[in-house]
């Protein structure tokens, strides 16, 4: 499970296929794990993917700027652009070493942060952002 450094007790999870942080819920178990999968590594950062536990086809990606969880499409133009848009390196975390953050791989200056309970990318400078995009990893529930 993904905890919020600033946000205790807050957890990245999907909910009706769209990226959120909340409060865990029993009932809901499930839409709070994500398996952490290695794609490779950059000038030493680690490469990864979010990939559901409990929708094993689906990761969370950003479009528009918005994460969502997908499926891939099969092939096409299409699938290059899932790949990249759900591709994460995985870094110190932004507002706490004891943390790790999420930088997009093909919007390099962006982040996974959540705002207003909502999951997003959002740029490196804008307004808490450090504490905002500072994941824990945790043992499920």
């Amino acid at each position: 499970m993904l905890e919020s450094k600033n946000r205790r007790g807050f957890f990245i999870r999907h909910q009706n296929f769209e990226g959120e942080l909340n409060e865990f819920e029993q009932a809901h178990g499930q839409d709070f794990h994500f398996e952490i999968v290695h794609r490779g590594s950059f000038q030493g950062a680690e490469l990864v993917a979010l990939k559901s536990v409990n929708f094993p086809k689906r990761f969370l990606r950003h479009k528009n700027f918005r994460l969502l969880l997908e499926e891939p499409p099969a092939d096409g133009p299409g699938l290059e652009t899932f790949k990249r848009d759900s591709q994460f390196f995985k870094e110190e975390g932004l507002g706490d070493t004891e943390g790790f953050s999420f930088r997009s791989e093909n919007f390099p200056d962006h982040y996974i942060r959540h705002l207003d309970f909502h999951m997003f990318i959002g740029k490196k400078d804008t307004p808490n952002i450090k504490g905002d995009a500072t994941f824990l990893s945790v043992p499920p529930r």
